[in-house]
């Protein structure tokens, strides 16, 4: 639901079709969802989808999501009224996986004249995940239509946000005559057509990933190790496949490994239905000098591309009697083992004095700075810490990188542009490992563009977007006008695919004014960053 927004002063009349949302209360799914982005470069072929034409028509399915476009499918007008033709796209769930949501953007829909029952229409077809699609198995539909004026005022809401009531297995988008007959389109090129412009599908992976064996070097409990020593996984995944492995170390992650990706589709966001490998046997290595001398407790757990703990699945735990480093002994340098003191901030240079929280532009970094002290105040040299980071949208801590701490305790990294985030340091060769975390948020860079002279009564478009990748659609845009000194909302509108927006409108007839608009976009939740707003823009508007 929208909040209610103030009224702007100035004679606006807005004509934008915001998005409408089913309100069928959806059955609670599992926290194991994915999602997978379809025409984010890449055709809708590869992300799963299939054409389909059934009947005695002529149609046309067209597939441009690889050259920045969409999808489409249509039927030929001018024909013979015929039973059960059918022209569209289908999606399938992959094994051990059931649909979830379906968030669909489409326009450009042309439906031929008719009505219920004997008239060409459009739909969203659910199907049952125990039926094939096309055998009559299905259960509802996410939206329908027939006949011309019904399918015009559907299209007109621009955005299909769905979520699944009951188990789904596959969904048909098509254009339709399902009828007896259906009204001759004589003189129109087209009887039935719909576009496709992204069809973004949340898929529920109902098995955990299965850890099959592991073992080597490193879970070796029958000597002492030291130094790097290596360990090997196998696993495997009915659904969305293998994603990562976790090394724990003292019940404290201290190293997460992405799987070997030969496909390269292994990475969020993902763009097909399966991203992962389904099986796994790959070796990982990890360095233990950062350890205390002594015995340790190691444990490996895997994780699906879901990347959530209601997925995952662990080894036993291993004890094992770690040797310590060549470090260990060098005059001056404390033992690692017991307490110690770990300190992070956020610095505009290395080694610079900062805070834990800092607040940069889109696009800017941080250095991050820190020092390891001993319990007495004794600096710790050679240290290994392990840096982490989760973006504040994500309930998910991601390996960033590791330092090694200089004679007087101190290291410091470069942290990357990108969203607002958390930056965990652990120091785990410490009893119990220290650990301390910084915040750097980000602000959202936000761009808009106003044409610079509007005639009154006509419709125009503004269009704009907000930088970053980490942007999902559906993401609250406000555009605001300047009235007596203050920004005023007088309409909202969703971001599509790759963070842009825009918003139709027409101004209603008055006298010539100048007005300043601006577009913000506040803080909100699922947005990576703070608020921010577009330069504003003088329009002049013409009576």
């Amino acid at each position: 639901m929208r909040r209610k927004l103030p009224t702007y002063t100035p004679a606006v009349v807005v004509t934008i079709a915001l998005a409408v949302f089913l309100t069928a209360a959806a059955a609670a799914s599992a926290a194991a969802d994915y999602t997978v982005y379809t025409c984010n470069g890449q055709s809708a072929r590869s992300s799963g989808w299939y054409p389909y034409l059934t009947g005695s028509v002529t149609g046309a399915t067209t597939d441009n999501c690889a050259d920045g476009g969409g999808f489409s499918a249509q039927i030929a007008g001018g024909q013979a009224a015929p039973q059960a033709g059918r022209d569209g796209w289908g999606f399938n769930a992959p094994q051990g996986t059931t649909i979830v949501g379906l968030r669909m953007g489409r326009s450009d829909s042309a439906i031929g004249g008719g009505s219920y029952p004997n008239g060409w229409g459009y739909g969203v077809f659910l199907y049952y995940p125990w039926a094939e699609p096309g055998n009559g198995y299905y259960y509802g539909w996410a939206e329908f239509c027939i006949g011309a004026s019904p399918c015009a005022s559907l299209n007109g809401q621009g955005t299909l946000n769905w979520q699944a009531t009951q188990p789904t297995g596959a969904i048909q988008v098509r254009a339709f005559c399902d009828g007896q007959s259906c009204p001759s389109t004589t003189g129109s090129s087209t009887a039935a057509a719909f576009s496709i412009s992204y069809a973004d599908i949340t898929l529920s992976a109902t098995q955990p990933v299965a850890l099959n064996a592991v073992g080597g070097p490193l879970l070796n409990s029958s000597q002492p190790i030291s130094g790097v020593q290596t360990f090997t996984v196998n696993a495997s995944d009915v659904g969305p496949g293998v994603a990562r492995v976790l090394l724990y170390v003292d019940g404290q992650l201290a190293q997460s490994y992405p799987v070997a990706d030969a496909e390269g589709t292994c990475h969020t966001p993902y763009t097909v239905a399966v991203p992962c490998p389904l099986s796994v046997q790959e070796t990982f290595s990890y360095d233990t000098s950062g350890l205390a001398p002594g015995a340790h407790r190691f444990q490996v757990v895997v994780q699906d591309a879901t990347l959530s703990e209601a997925n995952q699945s662990s080894s036993a735990t291993f004890t094992v009697d770690v040797a310590g480093s060549s470090s260990a002994g060098v005059p001056g340098q404390p033992p690692r083992s017991g307490p110690a003191r770990l300190t992070v901030w956020l610095s505009s240079r290395s080694y610079g004095r900062g805070a834990r929280r800092a607040v940069v532009a889109y696009g800017s970094g941080r250095w991050l700075v820190g020092r390891l002290l001993s319990a007495d105040g004794t600096p710790i040299s050679s240290g290994s810490v392990t840096v982490l980071s989760q973006a504040t949208n994500s309930d998910r801590w991601q390996l960033l990188a590791s330092a090694v701490t200089s004679s007087q305790g101190l290291f410091s990294l470069h942290i990357p542009g990108g969203p607002s985030r958390l930056v965990r340091v652990v120091y785990p060769g410490a009893q119990p490992p220290a650990s301390s975390v910084a915040r750097l948020l980000v602000r959202a860079r936000v761009w808009a563009r106003f044409p610079r002279v509007i005639q009154r009564g006509a419709a125009y478009v503004f269009r704009g977007a907000i930088a970053g990748p980490a942007v999902l659609p559906g993401t609250l845009v406000e555009f605001q006008g300047l009235a007596l000194g203050r920004w005023v909302t007088f309409a909202v509108a969703d971001t599509g695919r790759h963070g842009r927006f825009h918003l139709r409108y027409a101004f209603a007839p008055g006298p010539t004014v100048v007005h300043e608009l601006r577009v913000l976009v506040p803080a909100q939740r699922g947005l990576p960053y703070l608020g921010g707003a577009s330069s504003p823009g003088r329009v002049l508007v013409l009576q």
